[in-house]
């Protein structure tokens, strides 16, 4: 019983490489739009004030 219990506890701890491949994914996705919103708010925080309007009304 005691041999049991143990076996299955090494199971739970075992990494799932499908898992993991899927979080890999995850992580980079989250990444790619942290570093294009950066992008586009430094690009905000350059652009002249008229094309900052224009840009605004446009989205808006």
């Amino acid at each position: 019983m005691k041999k049991k219990s143990q076996e299955e506890s090494l199971a739970n701890g075992k990494i799932d490489k499908a898992d993991l491949a899927k979080q890999v994914d995850l992580f980079w996705a989250v990444a790619d739009v942290y570093c294009i919103e950066k992008h586009l708010c430094h690009s905000l925080m350059i652009m002249p004030k008229e094309e900052r309007k224009k840009y605004f009304e446009l989205y808006n």
